[in-house]
């Protein structure tokens, strides 16, 4: 991705690399809420499952953080399974045609507009923010379903 893209370039390539199962280019093209939120319900998640295993290993935020950023296996079983299946990802990849419709400073509103073989079309607004040096999806910003 280059570093100047549009906020709607990013979006579509986020979709493109969800289907395409390169989860550690997701993780990077999540705002920082999502990534924050995201970490909390990971970190909930694993104490639910093996308290006595999350506990033994003294797990925390940052070395949730790492298991995304490292894309950890655990992590794929885990979390993106099922944020492809919620997301929809891949609807927004094979029917989507996206366009940013506005942007102030540093966020952005880009439309993804699905148009499905059989005649029927959805639109639906995606936050985007400027942070770390570019456009991320803003998905819990978003609304989005998870």
């Amino acid at each position: 991705m280059k570093k100047n893209s549009e906020p709607h370039e990013v979006a579509r390539y986020f979709f493109q690399a969800l289907l395409q199962s390169q989860v550690h280019v997701c993780w990077g093209l999540f705002s920082d809420y999502s990534q924050k939120e995201f970490v909390q319900w990971t970190l909930k998640d694993i104490y639910q499952q093996n308290p006595k295993a999350a506990e033994a290993a003294k797990l925390g935020p940052p070395e949730v953080k790492l298991m995304f950023e490292t894309n950890n296996l655990d992590l794929v079983l885990r979390f993106w399974r099922r944020f492809v299946r919620q997301s929809q990802a891949a609807q927004f990849a094979r029917y989507g045609y996206f366009s940013t419709l506005s942007g102030q400073g540093k966020t952005a509103t880009v439309e993804a507009h699905l148009v499905f073989p059989n005649g029927q079309e959805q639109r639906v607004n995606l936050i985007m923010v400027n942070e770390r040096g570019g456009w991320r999806l803003g998905y819990l910003e978003s609304k989005m379903p998870f």
